[in-house]
């Protein structure tokens, strides 16, 4: 069950529970990623950058945690910060699909980066041939 169907099985229990747990283990970034996804869901968007924040405070080495702080990023307006966790994600090892290079390419356009133009060629090819990986992208 992943974590939104856990938020809409269970409701606000489950928000319950997890402050719950997060009293008992302040210091499990599970917990807070979890408590990211109820309140994102909910649309308590400024509860949900701080949960997500402090997920990446106690575990800097999820990948995954990034790119969910950069959408946040991104829907906020904040693009230097957006460009920089969808780079801390583009990254890792993780497998990048096309739409994070398209909304970093958005988020450097706000910026007047000129780096931009490229990441819409790498969204493009992503997306137009799906047997691309990151590798042969990154290197060409």
């Amino acid at each position: 069950m992943t974590f939104t169907n856990v938020q809409l099985a269970y409701g606000d229990d489950a928000f319950i529970h997890i402050k719950e747990a997060l009293e008992i283990n302040p210091t499990n970034d599970d917990y807070y990623f979890t408590l990211y996804f109820i309140n994102n869901a909910e649309g308590r968007q400024d509860e949900a950058l701080k949960n997500i924040s402090s997920a990446i405070q106690l575990n800097n080495n999820q990948p995954e945690y990034y790119y969910y702080r950069g959408e946040l990023f991104f829907e906020k307006g904040y693009w230097k910060e957006a460009v920089s966790d969808y780079n801390r994600f583009i990254d890792s090892d993780r497998e990048i699909h096309g739409h994070v290079f398209f909304k970093r390419a958005y988020a450097k356009l706000w910026l007047k980066h000129r780096s931009a133009c490229e990441d819409m060629l790498k969204a493009y090819n992503l997306e137009e041939s799906p047997e691309n990986n990151k590798k042969k992208l990154l290197s060409g």
